[in-house]
């Protein structure tokens, strides 16, 4: 590790052209506006409805739980509940005076109705024909006393719903169970988005890790085309001498053919590279929403990591593992399952937590006892369901604790192995540099063959392919460090 710094001691810049859409952030140089990696990666996302949905789930959450906050905040001071008992005996009395006002009415109604009673059997003696009428009367008063007799009831009923919800608020355990139910919303809520934003977080790094893909296989295309060019150089100057020797008689037919097959060859490929590097444009200006009118340089610039000496390399290497939103997304999993045990142990007197770990034993014991009940056992059903739950609960934090640890497990090897192919492209690197002082070497003595008159240009412009070819492919290497030290940077990606 302490060779591949010394050797990638370079700031690594990956710069290609691409199509966008000019913007206040963008720099104008050299006709192209230059926009960072970070800027493209806003404009991914900017783009994605996935993102959009979770930021809107984000900011809902996080207004819900402003309120329940402020709420609980108010019943841990007391105000709630006072405020409640308050507005309940308002309400209570209120009630009361509704019934005592209609018990009053239902009085007078009655009284009513005797008088009434007594004129239509007088009237009836008499054989007056006022008799019907007063009847008629006394029938509508005993139907609006039901109605009144109906409310007087639901009064009544709402009195004593009132009374109870009073007797309630005024038990202080009772009202700690609310402020219990409340903060566990409020815990609930923030869990739900810490999970949205790790969830957010992924997609993000993913986003980038496509992004700087396809910037890779651009510039691997970059590449490609610039060699292809130079052959083409060279081969269309090699036509020309082939042509003279084929002209006094040198070389046949044949090899003058060949030599302008090779050159065919090349422009083939070469349009091949620009046609597939306009597909992978368009593809990526589908990704960052732009059109494809302004040109438009997506500049990637990394630093080298300080990477620490052996001997902490492990504590440096479990870092990087925790704070991967993968693990620290099964962690909440975990934590879940624990917290459903804790709770569950709360109520339990027959299941041992361990004293500082808070895991549960559970016995062989109540394990058969379970699988008793399963097959039929005559004991307390209750009890044996309860041990049950408690073993369900029990293996549900052992399979989150055990998903959680072989994630970190795939995840060490998985970056181990990336550091081992650092090693590797490091040995590369030095092949290359030792290959390009050659090359270098070489290009000097065909320079000053040149001045004698020992070789032709063709030869020095050879020498120079052969030293560009080399440079090519220690940027390549160089591109290759850089998108293997993000995905290292960002485990997950393994």
């Amino acid at each position: 590790m302490k060779k591949f710094l010394l050797v990638l001691s370079a700031l690594l810049i990956l710069t290609v052209p691409v199509f966008a859409e000019e913007s206040e952030t963008e720099t104008e140089t050299e006709g192209y506006h230059v926009i960072s990696l970070e800027e493209a990666v806003e404009l991914a996302l900017g783009d994605m409805l996935s993102v959009q949905d979770i930021e809107s789930a984000i900011r809902d959450m996080q207004m819900h739980k402003n309120d329940l906050s402020d709420q609980l905040e108010r019943m841990e001071r007391g105000d709630a509940r006072i405020e409640a008992i308050n507005t309940l005996h308002e309400t209570l009395l209120g009630i009361e005076t509704a019934i005592m006002g209609m018990n009053a009415a239902q009085g007078s109604m009655d009284a009513q109705m005797e008088q009434a009673f007594a004129a239509a059997m007088a009237a009836m003696a008499m054989g007056s024909p006022d008799a019907n009428l007063i009847l008629q009367g006394i029938w509508e008063g005993m139907a609006a006393g039901q109605v009144l007799s109906s409310e007087l009831g639901g009064l009544h009923m709402a009195r004593d719903a009132v009374f109870t919800e009073l007797t309630n608020l005024s038990d202080p355990n009772f009202f700690e169970d609310i402020i219990d139910g409340v903060r566990s919303a409020v815990d609930v809520i923030e869990r739900q988005m810490q999970n949205l934003r790790i969830t957010q977080e992924i997609i993000e790094i993913s986003l980038e890790n496509g992004l700087r893909s396809i910037l890779l296989i651009l510039a691997d295309m970059d590449s490609a085309m610039e060699l292809l060019e130079l052959s083409m150089e060279l081969g269309n100057e090699n036509l020309r001498r082939m042509n003279v020797m084929y002209s006094v008689g040198l070389i046949s037919s044949h090899e003058l053919r060949g030599v302008e097959h090779a050159i065919s060859q090349n422009e083939v490929q070469h349009d091949a590279l620009i046609h597939g590097r306009e597909t992978v444009v368009r593809s990526l200006n589908q990704m960052l929403g732009l059109p494809l009118d302004t040109q438009t340089v997506i500049e990637l610039e990394r630093g080298i990591p300080e990477i620490p000496e052996d001997e902490y390399f492990d504590d440096y290497l479990m870092e990087l593992i925790l704070q991967s939103p993968t693990i620290r997304q099964l962690q909440y999993v975990v934590d879940d399952a624990k917290r459903v045990r804790r709770d569950y142990i709360a109520d339990s007197d027959t299941i041992t937590a361990e004293r500082g770990t808070g895991n549960i034993r559970i016995s062989d014991r109540d394990r058969n006892r379970a699988m008793q009940a399963a097959a039929g056992s005559e004991e307390n059903i209750e009890q044996i369901m309860a041990l049950r739950n408690r073993i369900a609960i029990q293996e549900a934090v052992e399979r989150a604790i055990a998903e959680r640890d072989q994630a970190i497990r795939t995840m060490e090897a998985a970056i181990r192995q990336a550091y081992r192919e650092l090693d590797s492209h490091n040995v590369q690197l030095a092949a290359r540099e030792r290959e390009l002082a050659r090359a270098i070497a070489s290009l000097g003595v065909a320079e000053a063959n040149l001045s004698a008159g020992r070789v032709t240009p063709f030869d020095v412009a050879q020498a120079e392919m052969a030293v560009i070819n080399i440079e090519l492919a220690i940027e390549g290497i160089f591109n290759q460090i850089c998108f293997l030290l993000f995905t290292i940077e960002n485990p997950s990606l393994l």
